[in-house]
């Protein structure tokens, strides 16, 4: 039994030509791209800085503090009812 290379060559000769597209068409203009990028263009300045509101800041602790009270009132009312079950199961 014989065994033929001409498919062999064939995906050779075109992975070549890929190559030699990309080589002689893609690169020359992705490498002249970025000679002329500007490298301060790339970055954006931040002109200022905005300082939060205290007011605003207490409000949202105060909200925190909120949520993990409720999330304990929640944690406990879980907890009975699993503690309802299982008197209910035995």
């Amino acid at each position: 039994m014989s065994h033929s290379w001409i498919p062999y060559i064939i995906w050779i000769a075109v992975i070549a030509i890929i190559f030699w597209f990309l080589w002689v068409f893609v690169v020359p203009q992705v490498l002249s791209e970025a000679k002329t990028l500007d490298p301060l263009e790339q970055v954006e300045f931040i002109e200022y800085v905005e300082v939060p509101d205290p007011l605003c800041l207490s409000r949202v602790e105060e909200l925190e503090r909120q949520l993990g009270i409720e999330e304990e009132q929640n944690m406990i009312e879980f907890k009975r009812a699993q503690v309802e079950v299982k008197a209910r199961v035995l």
